[in-house]
């Protein structure tokens, strides 16, 4: 349910709402960082004044090492949060408890 207008945020609902914008800066950090990647084997690849097919394949493969190195570092970090934080059942399980605890 919305809260409705004009009235303050709780400290739990205050943090959620950070945790929410930090997840999404970090997302579109990671994005800008592959954007770029991907940007830069586009310009080797048209830079090369030969269709050499070992040059396009190291090209392939370092997009793959590299994708697989950001989702390996995607999961790691998801790990550490969900082992810290609980799942998400779990946390707004606790958010219930707490918002019925102030409402006593």
């Amino acid at each position: 349910m919305a809260k409705p207008l004009g009235l303050p945020l709780t400290s739990a609902e205050a943090e959620a709402k950070f945790a929410c914008s930090q997840k999404k800066k970090n997302t579109q950090t990671r994005l800008n960082f592959v954007s770029n990647l991907v940007v830069n084997f586009v310009q080797i690849i048209g830079g090369q004044t030969s269709n050499d097919p070992e040059v396009s394949a190291n090209v392939l493969l370092s997009l793959v090492n590299v994708t697989s190195y950001l989702l390996a570092q995607q999961m790691k970090t998801l790990e550490k949060e969900f082992l810290q934080q609980g799942g998400l059942r779990e946390r707004m399980s606790q958010a219930r408890i707490e918002v019925r605890k102030k409402q006593k």
